[in-house]
């Protein structure tokens, strides 16, 4: 993210080198425009001169007088403030009106001369080796009955031209640089104003993040810039909605599963804890927020659990099992599992459902101790009256005094079983009157009640 470079060195540099390429274009193209321009007036305006020259000189090339057409070039040359030079078919020079004619070479190889042999408009520009500076060449052929009798040539220096060149360039340039530090000055205004509005969105979306639902910043821009606002505005209404559903959702959640008597662990299907409630963490002697996303075997070390989880998650089928979570099976846990879907309906992961039935455990061993004990002391007497009835239909029964010491015995064991379901059903009675609340409890001293059983049950012993 940091090196990420803002959006307002993204736009304004390349806004910025655009003009500068744009107005180096211009400046460049615009010195060019100039200097060809002044370079073909000057040659329209050379040739016109060698057209005017030529009137002049015509008559003296046809019969040819050499001296006559030096004189003449001297003089109009002078008057024009135009070098005029008049070269024969041969290439000799015989005028010019700023040297000797004797003194000069040959131009025959000079190219606005060749041209203008072909019957046209020849010009050229180069360096001058006898006036020893640049000059503009002009060079059109004299014509008479078809036949070229000589070339006119007129000539001005283009230095002047260059330092009005120079000049119109400077100026354009200088033009160039006002315009451009105008354009980035602008270029910046704008920039800033493009970015500004960003920036301010940037730092509401980021307030946004951390929760901080402030109210919709005032954007002024363009009018893209005020819709995204606005749909940022409804996009974080609704954020902001949802998450307080969520988060009650979650507040509700969370009261449940706090309310819940039972332990509820929530399960990936890597074995990772993603939920678990406090009496969860109280069974597995865990600590609930160190256990959200790590293994249930960091969390809980017991291997006959680890297997229920393992068959749970392998199971389509509900699975249930009683789980020692001590040696002494001082602490059983009865646990729940089935599968966790999500919204989809694609599994997620289990939900166990663990619920410590240790105390019933144990009620249900009395209960089986007490079935047990009660059988025993029922089938006592029943075994009892059994032996003696089978003895007395042995024959017994004739002598009246056995029968009468085994009929006696008979009795004991019934009033024996008498006392037995009496007491059965006296449990019963107690038990159904404390589940309907009708059982009244009394503060009272052991000892006394000890002294009542005692006594009520003294008689009885003594018969015994």
């Amino acid at each position: 993210m940091n090196g990420k470079r803002r959006l307002f060195w993204q736009v304004y540099p390349s806004y910025l080198l655009i003009t500068v390429i744009a107005l180096a274009a211009a400046t460049w193209y615009a010195s060019g425009a100039f200097r060809t321009f002044y370079l073909d007036r000057t040659a329209s305006d050379l040739k016109a001169r060698a057209r005017l020259f030529e009137m002049e000189v015509l008559p003296s090339l046809d019969p040819l007088d050499e001296k006559k057409v030096d004189r003449l070039t001297k003089a109009i040359g002078s008057h024009a403030s135009t070098r005029i030079t008049v070269i024969l078919p041969s290439g000799k020079v015989i005028g010019d009106s700023d040297e000797d004619p004797a003194s000069m070479d040959t131009h025959v190889d000079r190219s606005e001369f060749l041209q203008a042999m072909k019957g046209d408009f020849g010009s050229s520009i180069r360096h001058s080796l006898t006036l020893h500076e640049n000059l503009m060449y002009a060079a059109i052929p004299v014509v008479k009955g078809g036949r070229i009798l000589a070339v006119v040539r007129t000539a001005i220096p283009i230095s002047g031209i260059d330092a009005a060149y120079q000049s119109i360039r400077t100026k354009v340039i200088l033009a160039g640089l006002v315009i451009a530090a105008f354009a980035a000055l602008l270029g910046l205004l704008v920039s800033r104003k493009i970015t500004r509005p960003i920036q301010q969105i940037r730092d509401w979306a980021e307030s946004l993040a951390r929760g901080e639902y402030q109210l919709r910043p005032s954007i002024r821009g363009s009018r893209e810039m005020e819709a995204l606002s606005e749909s940022l505005g409804q996009t974080a209404q609704e954020l902001r909605e949802r998450m307080e559903t969520v988060v009650r959702q979650r507040n509700e959640m969370e009261a449940v599963f706090s309310s819940m008597a039972e332990g509820v662990v929530a399960l990936s299907m890597e074995e990772r804890v993603i939920h678990m409630n406090q009496v969860a963490a109280d069974i597995l002697c865990c600590n609930r927020a160190e256990a959200n996303g790590r293994t249930i075997q960091e969390v809980a070390r017991n291997t006959v659990l680890h297997r229920f989880l393992r068959d749970t998650l392998s199971s389509r089928e509900p699975m249930e099992a009683d789980v020692l979570m001590s040696p002494d099976e001082a602490f059983v846990v009865n646990a729940h599992g089935t599968m966790l879907l999500d919204s989809s309906g694609n599994r997620i992961g289990a939900l166990i459902v663990l619920n410590d039935v240790t105390r019933l455990r144990k009620l249900e061993n009395i209960r089986s101790d007490f079935v047990a004990n009660v059988s025993h002391e029922i089938k006592t007497p029943i075994t009892a009256i059994k032996g003696f009835v089978e003895t007395l239909r042995d024959g017994a029964a004739n002598d009246p005094q056995e029968a009468k010491r085994f009929l006696t015995i008979i009795a004991k064991h019934v009033d024996r079983l008498e006392a037995i379901v009496e007491d059965l059903l006296r449990l019963s009675r107690i038990e159904r009157e404390a589940e309907k609340g009708g059982l009244t409890l009394i503060e009272s001293r052991i000892v006394d009640i000890l002294k009542t059983a005692v006594q009520v049950c003294q008689g009885r012993a003594e018969v015994k």
